[in-house]
């Protein structure tokens, strides 16, 4: 009996043992289960943070525009105003239930959103509004994407900019009041709108905003339905990929509803020299005064100069003052079918004042026209802050094979380009007419204020939306 009673209390220890295991066992599968169900539960609950800040970030994008359109004017005491006016708007946002699971956007542009107040310990969103010139002002609004619960909330900075003001219309490197398709054959640096249907194919190479009122019919602060054309699909500005600011077809960002330019712009009532020329050479002399010479034909001509004083003066600068305080205006009436603009030595400046020629008819550019004040190489130009400054108007520019670079804002309703050209500038008008590489530069100058005076002034509102947001 001894060996079998001592073999049975052996099993029954084994027994013991194994139940222990198997329960050990199944208490670390149980605890490994809700372990792996409670990361799961967070990896879902950080993916939907996650969808909702980058919900609202679209949001913002898709929208930048239209929130500009409601802010009051912008001063040095406007700051509070502009805050609360955007957080008004952005709180009609909150109650989206963004993808079924009760997901909330909150985007505090103050302290507080959709009604709940800052997590803790989070600074209060700044709004700057600086100056850059005689009432022209650039906004930087700081935000914060909120998204998760109080006690444990995700964060996201980021910033809307955008300009206030009445500034000359080269502001824009390109400003297009009608349907504008634009494609690789138009490279941009700086800011472009179009108050028409935007069309995209290609890749368009813009270094910084581009704005659309995608209007049907063009009135004064005129806004049609949020989408672009992208190759040849009609598609609404929440549907753009990667982002609605950041379409495959754009190197820049997009800006979608800003309000329509070009049918509020005022224009200037211009007096000055007029003449009557079948071409207008432009030159500098060795002592700074503005040649010109307008010519009906090759044996009648007549040249005149803008002197350093600021007059204009017929032939010398011992001759009388035809028109003292000269603002640099010259109506051009064609001798024939257009008139030719020239250089007089196509290798040297040409410009050395503010000049606008507005013509009555077509115009042609013939040779490099250049300020005296700006440094250019390959294809880029660098101006100082002189007030060398031109504008030409016309129904019609074309421009010559042999014409590489042109300093001016152009404003017309043809712009005829066959080989490549760096306009140092602005186009205002539409660029129908290029079939060649068109590199349009924009002259910094002109957000500080700076154009001539035959250049239209936009009306004084927001524009230039743009959002960025840190990741």
């Amino acid at each position: 009996m001894q060996p079998r009673g001592f073999t049975l209390i052996w099993v029954l220890i084994v027994l013991v043992i194994l139940a222990a295991v198997s329960g050990a066992m199944l208490q670390s599968a149980n605890t490994s289960d809700r372990t792996a169900r409670a990361v799961a539960r967070g990896t879902l609950i950080r993916i939907q943070e996650q969808n909702t800040l980058t919900y609202g970030q679209r949001l913002l994008e898709a929208n930048a525009g239209t929130l500009l359109r409601s802010l009051p004017a912008a001063s040095s005491y406007a700051t509070g105003e502009i805050q609360s006016q955007l957080q008004r708007q952005v709180d009609e946002w909150c109650t989206r239930n963004i993808d079924g699971s009760g997901s909330q956007i909150r985007i505090y542009f103050s302290s507080t959103a959709c009604g709940t107040g800052l997590p803790a310990g989070q600074p209060a969103p700044v709004l700057q509004l600086n100056s850059t010139g005689a009432n022209l002002w650039a906004m930087e609004a700081e935000f914060f994407l909120v998204a998760g619960p109080p006690s444990r909330p995700t964060v996201r900075r980021g910033t809307l900019n955008a300009r206030y003001g009445a500034p000359p219309a080269s502001t824009y490197a390109l400003l297009s009041a009608g349907d504008t398709t634009l494609d690789s054959r138009v490279r941009i640096q700086g800011d472009a709108h179009v108050d028409g249907r935007l069309t995209l194919r290609d890749t368009v190479d813009l270094s910084g905003a581009l704005s659309t009122s995608n209007c049907q019919v063009v009135t004064s602060g005129c806004v049609g339905a949020a989408e672009v054309t992208l190759a040849d699909t009609r598609t609404n500005v929440m549907s753009i990929l990667p982002t609605p600011a950041h379409p495959a077809e754009l190197t820049g960002t997009l800006s979608v509803g800003q309000a329509g330019e070009t049918a509020g712009m005022s224009t200037p009532s211009l007096s000055g020299l007029t003449i009557v020329a079948s071409t207008v050479d432009l030159g500098v002399l060795a002592s700074g005064e503005q040649y010109i010479r307008a010519c009906m034909s090759f044996f009648s001509c007549t040249t005149y100069l803008g002197t350093t004083d600021g007059s204009l003066r017929e032939g010398s600068v011992r001759n009388a003052t035809l028109i003292s305080g000269w603002n640099g205006a010259i109506g051009i009436t064609p001798a024939g079918s257009e008139v030719v603009i020239r250089p007089v030595n196509p290798d040297a400046p040409s410009v050395a004042r503010s000049l606008s020629l507005v013509v009555t008819g077509a115009a042609k550019v013939d040779g490099n026209l250049m300020y005296t004040q700006t440094s250019c190489s390959v294809d880029s130009c660098t101006s100082d802050l002189s007030t060398d400054a031109l504008s030409l108007q016309a129904s019609r520019v074309t421009v010559t094979t042999r014409t590489v670079r042109t300093h001016a804002t152009v404003i017309t309703d043809q712009f005829l380009v066959t080989a490549p050209l760096t306009l140092f500038g602005s186009l205002i008008g539409a660029p129908t007419g290029v079939s060649a590489q068109l590199y349009i530069q924009g002259d910094a100058r002109a957000r500080t204020g700076l154009a001539p005076v035959g250049v239209p002034r936009l009306a004084a509102r927001w524009r230039e939306a743009s959002v960025t947001v840190d990741q």
